[in-house]
């Protein structure tokens, strides 16, 4: 259905039934659309192995030998977005670890709340770990952050265009679905039985204080998805973390930068030290 039909249908159930409405957009928020294949993705000729994910299973793919690094992508993306991240830590001596999330790409599923995605990341670090780290981008680092917020255990994290708040994206879909405040307010508190907890509760810089893993905060000034501040409010929370700015490189853009590259790369011991 278009876009502007789904406004007209919601603004007209917000009104008949707003309980409805709310519920609907509520799921609907938390349905990833087909993935957008990253253009500078590069694809891996090997076929993916599969392991048990929240939802069934998780494609996964390898390269490289050495210490275990995660490459985790973003909302409706899936593993080709990390492909240059993984491959430049291949080629330096780590063994890149990418999957496509829970209900993206060739992973089973349908709906992937933060709770669920980071289920996932945990499992595949269960099933892939050691792990030595973790590259992560937009919503797959507020997935990290939850995971380890929840026990898993990295001793490093980059997050790239990472956002502060799940509440952030809830509210732009709220906006982009045309909705009213009062059924913007329903939809949040629809979100709550769906994931199992209110939707406040997803703010990295409220587990950040608790993290013992070194972080490294990447963003663009001109992210337009994420605004900048929210890496600042990470970084400030976040014990000992560092954080480095670029511009001109978006929210997207940003995962193909050599320099960018070279900066993840750079926060992590050559392998074997």
């Amino acid at each position: 259905m278009a876009l502007r039909a789904v406004r007209g249908t919601l603004r007209l159930a917000g009104y008949l039934a707003p309980a409805a409405a709310d519920g609907w957009a509520a799921r609907a928020f938390i349905t990833p659309r087909q993935a957008r294949r990253s253009t500078g993705g590069r694809a891996l000729a090997r076929p993916p192995h599969f392991i048990e994910g929240p939802a069934g299973p998780l494609a996964v793919w390898s390269e490289g030998e050495g210490p275990t690094v995660l490459f985790v992508h973003g909302w409706e993306r899936d593993h080709h977005d990390m492909a240059g991240l993984a491959g430049a830590f291949a080629a330096a001596g780590y063994r890149a670890v990418s999957f496509d999330l829970t209900a993206h790409g060739r992973s089973a599923g349908k709906r992937a709340p933060l709770p669920v995605l980071a289920k996932g990341i945990a499992a595949v670090a269960s099933a892939e770990g050691p792990v030595a780290g973790i590259v992560a981008h937009s919503i797959g680092g507020a997935a990290s952050a939850i995971a380890m917020s929840e026990g898993l255990e990295v001793p490093r994290i980059v997050l790239v265009g990472g956002p502060n708040s799940a509440e952030h994206f809830a509210r732009g879909a709220a906006a982009l679905l045309g909705l009213r405040p009062a059924r913007t307010e329903g939809m949040l508190r629809a979100l709550t039985p769906i994931v199992g907890q209110p939707i406040e509760r997803f703010k990295v810089d409220s587990d950040a204080a608790h993290m013992r893993a070194a972080a490294l905060f990447l963003h663009s000034a001109d992210d337009r998805v994420v605004p900048l501040a929210h890496a600042q409010k990470n970084a400030a929370a976040w014990p000992g973390s560092e954080i480095r700015v670029f511009d001109g490189l978006g929210h997207n853009r940003i995962l193909q930068d050599p320099a960018v590259i070279a900066a993840a790369l750079d926060f992590f011991p050559a392998p074997g030290e």
